[in-house]
C-alpha cells in the first residue's frame, strides 16, 4: 500500500504534464495565428498557395482571369425554342471550349465542358422585320470547362452579347436609319417596345447613336465588320455590307430583310454560297 506522500507525488507529476500540454497548445495556436497574420499583412498568401500546389496539394479551382472575353455560343435555334423551354443540355453543348480549345467530349474520357446551370435573360425589340416590338424573357444555358475554368453561355441566334435588344432589331434599326433615311425618333417607334419616354429623349434616340458608335469601333456584332464616317453614313455602309452577307435565297427580299438575314447568318458562322 502506497503512502500518502507517494500518491501526492504521482498526482503532482500528472498535474505537471497536463500543465505542460496546455502550455504547448497555447504556444502552437499563437504561432499559427502569428503566421497567418504575417501572410495577410505581407501578401504572402498567393505564395503559400503556390507552394502547397507544388507539394501535391491541389490549388483551389477558379475561373481564369480573361473571362471577360466573348464566351457566347451562337446557336441556330430561334428565340421561340428558348421561351417555351430550355433545350436539353446535350442539344446545345459546344463541341470545344472557347477558352482553351479542349474537346468537349473526347472518346474514352470524361466530359470536359459540363453544364453550369441556367440564367434568365431579357430581349427587346422585334425578332424579324415588320414584327411588333416586344419584351420577352427567356433562359440560357451555361457551360463550364473543367480544364481551364472558362464559363460559356448558349442562347438563341437572335441574341447579342451585352445587348438587351435583339440582333434583328438592331440590324433593322440601322437599316432604317441608314438606307431608309428615317429619323431616329421614328426608328425608336418601330424598334423600342417602350412608348413612354422623357421630354429630353423625345426628339432623338441615344441608344441608336451608341449602336453606331460601337459598330464604328467593331464592337457591335460578333463578327469582324467596321465602318467610318458620320452616323448616317456608318449606318448605310453597315447595312450594305450585311446585305452582301445574306444567302442567295434572299436576293429578291427587301433591303432590310437582306440586312437582317446577313447579320443572323454571319453570327452563326454561315457564309453565303455562290449561285449555281
Amino acid at each position: 500500500m502506497k503512502s500518502a506522500r507517494q500518491n501526492d507525488g504521482i498526482v503532482g507529476a500528472w498535474g505537471g504534464h497536463r500543465h505542460q500540454r496546455r502550455e504547448l497548445g497555447r504556444t502552437w495556436r499563437d504561432a499559427v495565428g502569428r503566421a497567418k497574420e504575417m501572410e495577410r499583412s505581407t501578401g504572402l498568401a498567393h505564395k503559400v498557395k503556390a507552394a502547397r500546389s507544388e507539394f501535391g496539394r491541389p490549388a483551389p479551382r477558379h475561373a481564369p482571369q480573361d473571362v471577360s472575353e466573348n464566351r457566347l455560343i451562337q446557336t441556330r435555334l430561334e428565340l421561340k425554342f428558348w421561351t417555351n423551354g430550355v433545350p436539353q443540355i446535350d442539344a446545345v453543348r459546344p463541341k470545344q471550349c472557347l477558352g482553351c480549345g479542349a474537346a468537349s467530349h473526347a472518346p474514352g474520357r470524361k466530359l470536359v465542358v459540363v453544364g453550369h446551370g441556367v440564367r434568365r435573360r431579357q430581349m427587346r425589340g422585334p425578332v424579324r422585320v415588320g414584327a411588333e416590338p416586344e419584351e420577352v424573357e427567356y433562359q440560357i444555358r451555361r457551360y463550364r470547362c473543367r480544364q481551364c475554368g472558362a464559363v460559356m453561355t448558349a442562347g438563341p441566334r437572335e441574341r447579342l452579347r451585352c445587348r438587351l435588344f435583339s440582333l434583328p432589331a438592331i440590324t433593322w434599326a440601322i437599316a432604317l436609319y441608314g438606307m431608309g433615311r428615317v429619323s431616329s425618333r421614328q426608328v425608336r417607334g418601330q424598334i423600342s417596345p417602350w412608348r413612354k419616354v422623357g421630354a429630353a429623349a423625345d426628339r432623338t434616340w441615344q441608344t441608336l447613336r451608341r449602336w453606331l458608335g460601337a459598330a464604328r469601333d467593331g464592337r457591335l456584332f460578333p463578327f469582324a465588320i467596321k465602318a467610318s464616317g458620320r452616323p448616317r453614313q456608318v449606318a448605310d455602309r453597315l447595312s450594305r455590307v450585311l446585305m452582301a452577307k445574306a444567302p442567295p435565297s434572299f436576293a429578291s427580299a427587301p433591303a432590310a430583310e437582306q440586312s437582317v438575314a446577313g447579320a443572323l447568318y454571319s453570327a452563326m458562322g454561315i457564309t453565303p454560297c455562290a449561285v449555281v
